[in-house]
């Protein structure tokens, strides 16, 4: 049997891509760097999720990709 696949969501806040990937039940917030995704968080809804985005990006505008 397969496991589900996760769920991702895709962010632009201030010049930064983030992303929030749901994994075993947990949302992970990451941010997209050069070298590849950087762990910022753990969140408990999407809405904690963006206002981590903010706060990391310090930056109000934040974009769905």
């Amino acid at each position: 049997m397969e496991a589900p696949m996760p769920s991702e969501w895709t962010y632009t806040c201030g010049n930064n891509r983030y992303y929030v990937v749901e994994r075993f039940g947990r949302l992970i917030v990451q941010r997209q760097d050069w070298l590849g995704r950087t762990f910022i968080s753990y969140a408990g809804d999407l809405a904690e999720a963006t206002v981590l985005i903010r706060l990391d990006a310090k930056s109000s505008s934040l974009i769905a990709a």
